[in-house]
């Protein structure tokens, strides 16, 4: 008898999606479907009802976040914290295979795993040294794409330099690109696209090494299948070849990642891979009202490549949704942050329940600026990722040096070290390759050779980096104690004190209990080089914000960012023509514009389905200087059912059109509702960088930077941190 836990609160679509696996399956699952449900279902259900053993049972998806999830979700339902599903993203599962099997491609397995920071910084030192050119952040930016097309299509410096014929910046960026593939294979380094690269070589060449995965994942799930691109569908492939128990979950309306190589053709096209796959539709929806999805299924409706399906849900009919085209970018901000007032007053919302939504992050500008102004929390979301902050930046720098003697991390340590220059390190290196060396062990064996000021310096560091590596590395069990002690060894933290940096200090709290979370999840299974090696390969493959985040505030983000995320209450902003869609044409498209403008309609299809109860869209008027043209609403508004759409008017605005004479916005003016914006007061600031205060609760502080009429303030009190007040706030007086 299965479990009622593995079956119940299934509706009849998502229950035959679950208990079919007789072969291959693809779940078509519209947004807010419940497909995480499905799936950790179907997991739990092979195991409890099928006795798959739990270590054949391999799930895919995107983000480290979605697989945590998932593992957690599985392990409740059956009610087995020890389940041992593998549940991974591409990259992770590619690193584990390596770790195993990359020694036949003569490869060391105890190889480094760099970040696309980690990569800014290899190509900017390769310019610099190797052709004394300075390269700026755009020229990286640029190059790391390329170098990923090149490795991709296996290209070498030759091919590049051959298409590219007699233009010296390409031929440079050619030889850039063999000096980074040099220096990766010099360092035993593996970027991302090289995890992927590699397996996918290691199945093609070696049949033995792939019956081996083949038998170890009998059962092969994926999630989020629209977004694969064609070198993870040929390792998925090779992977299921032998058993054929795949299920596919995705959505053909929500791919939106084309740009980075998503393939939207496989899942549209999977029958055909896969003749005897059967289908299913998930089409009710629990997240959002019925108007919500009258509009988004009326706006996805105009694309050719889908498969056909409508939304539906038992949720109430709910709100319309609020339409306002605003005369400049200005006033379309004011107008978001006085309906968000207006809720959090009168509907008694919170700020953490509010996303505001754009296309491209520069339109968060004027947002910014309009909710300082009316004193409200917002937070930048995908802005900044955790990991790639430079306090914990540096914390891994040490455990890559203890771990694998690795170079650059060594050379990052050096640069964040007083008196030590960009000429000194240069120095060190020459003499550690002359001697055959990684740079720490020349530093630590040849310290002797060292000037005695850099004695002074660098002994100390040195000689406590090579004591944790012959002391405790071997027997390490916790990698939350190895951290404490290369910052009290370092002193690191209290070097931040000294500078008044709380928000790093903070940060380096936050890091520390992610830490102790990673030991009780490894639970002394591995122990040693073994353990760190483990960590820093999950840090390494965090491709997704993992912050937690208490302020109660509204989140801004781009749309992209926003999927899988959902919302109380949503605002979708710049709905223009040229921004959303980002087309400059409206006829005669050619057929990549028709695939471009079928991916832009799919983004705002994913931006209305985020919400759960409310929908503000907006545009606005103006000259924009980053298109180079005027500002009309977009094309898509004509493609939303009228019935649920409120047109809002601004009463002293009256006289004005809400569109351009030449716009059809005639369907769209059925309903009207009068707000009046309100201007925020302003006061002068009085305030000055440096100036000194004291604060009735937090004590003494400088202020570190004026923000419209507030201020940013450094507190000596570690309590107070930092924090960010109105300039005439009635706790703080300035100190002469």
């Amino acid at each position: 008898m299965v479990n009622n836990n593995l079956v119940k609160n299934l509706n009849d679509q998502q229950l035959q999606a679950v208990i079919y696996n007789e072969g291959p399956s693809i779940i078509i699952a519209g947004a807010g479907v419940g497909k995480t449900r499905v799936l950790t279902h179907k997991i739990a259900y092979l195991i409890a009802a099928l006795k798959i053993p739990s270590e054949k049972i391999l799930a895919l998806t995107f983000t480290n976040k979605a697989a945590k999830e998932m593992q957690a979700r599985t392990q409740q339902l059956l009610n087995d914290p020890d389940a041992k599903v593998k549940v991974a993203t591409y990259h992770s599962l590619c690193a584990q295979i390596l770790r195993r099997d990359i020694g036949i491609l003569n490869f060391k397995n105890n190889f480094n795993i760099i970040d696309p920071s980690d990569q800014k910084q290899i190509l900017k030192e390769i310019y610099s040294r190797d052709f004394d050119t300075k390269a700026d952040a755009g020229e990286l930016r640029l190059l790391i794409s390329y170098i990923s097309e090149w490795k991709n299509a296996h290209l070498t410096k030759d091919d590049v330099i051959s298409d590219y014929y007699h233009q010296k910046d390409w031929t440079l960026r050619a030889k850039v690109y063999q000096q980074y593939q040099e220096y990766l294979k010099t360092n035993s380094c593996l970027d991302f696209d090289d995890l992927l690269l590699l397996v996918a070589k290691l199945f093609n060449e070696f049949p033995d090494i792939l019956s081996k995965w083949q038998n170890q994942f009998q059962f092969v799930l994926v999630d989020e299948f629209q977004d694969t691109n064609d070198l993870q569908y040929q390792i998925l492939i090779n992977l299921v070849k032998k058993h054929q128990n795949l299920t596919v979950v995705g959505d053909p309306d929500q791919t939106i990642y084309t740009w980075r190589g998503a393939n939207i053709n496989l899942i549209l096209k999977f029958t055909e891979r896969f003749p005897t796959a059967k289908t299913f539709i998930l089409n009710q929806n629990y997240r959002s009202t019925t108007k919500i999805l009258t509009t988004a299924n009326s706006l996805i409706a105009q694309n050719q490549q889908r498969i056909e399906k409508n939304l539906f849900t038992s949720n109430s009919l709910g709100e319309d949704i609020h339409i306002f085209h605003a005369w400049n970018p200005n006033q379309e901000g004011n107008w978001v942050a006085n309906v968000i007032k207006k809720l959090v007053l009168q509907e008694n919302i919170k700020l953490n329940q509010i996303a505001v939504l754009y296309r491209n992050n520069y339109l968060s500008k004027d947002l910014e600026q309009a909710f300082i102004n009316h004193n409200l929390n917002y937070k930048i979301i995908g802005g900044f990722k955790f990991f790639d902050r430079k306090e914990i930046k540096d914390i891994l720098a040490y455990l890559k040096v203890i771990a694998w003697n690795d170079n650059l991390s060594t050379i990052r340590i050096l640069n964040s070290t007083p008196k030590i220059g960009a000429k000194t390190i240069e120095t060190f290196l020459e003499k550690a390759n002359e001697n055959n060396l990684t740079l720490s062990e020349y530093l630590y064996l040849f310290q002797h050779n060292l000037t005695k000021n850099h004695k002074v310096i660098l002994q100390p560091l040195i000689n406590s980096i090579a004591e944790i590596k012959k002391d405790r590395v071997q027997q390490l069990t916790s990698v939350y104690k190895l951290v404490e002690e290369i910052l009290q060894v370092t002193n690191y933290i209290q070097k931040l004190k000294d500078n008044y940096e709380i928000e790093r200090i903070d940060n380096i709290k936050q890091f520390l209990g992610h830490l102790i979370e990673f030991d009780k999840r490894n639970n002394q299974e591995v122990v040693g080089e073994d353990l760190l090696t483990s960590f820093l390969q999950e840090v390494s493959l965090y491709t997704d914000l993992e912050e937690e985040n208490s302020l109660d505030a509204v989140n801004f983000m781009t749309i992209h960012s926003a999927k899988g995320l959902e919302f109380f209450v949503v605002f979708v902003i710049g709905v223009n023509e040229g921004i959303l869609p980002g087309l400059n044409k409206t006829n005669d498209l050619t057929k990549q514009e028709k695939d471009k403008l079928e991916e832009e309609i799919r983004l705002f299809y994913v931006a209305i389905t985020r919400a759960k109860k409310l929908l503000f869209l907006s545009s606005t008027n103006g000259f924009s200087y980053i298109l180079n043209k005027q500002l009309y609403p977009s094309r898509f508004f004509q493609e939303l059912d009228p019935q649920y759409l409120r047109i809002i008017n601004l009463s002293h605005n009256t006289e004005e059109k809400f569109y351009p004479k030449n716009y059809k916005f005639n369907q769209m003016t059925t309903k009207s509702n009068n707000l009046v914006l309100k201007q925020p007061k302003q006061t002068p600031n009085a305030w000055q960088v440096n100036d000194l205060l004291v604060h009735d609760i937090f004590g003494r502080g400088v202020v570190t930077k004026i923000i419209g009429n507030k201020i940013q303030v450094a507190f000596h009190n570690s309590s107070g941190g930092i924090k960010i007040l109105d300039a005439n706030h009635k706790a703080i007086k300035k100190i002469n």
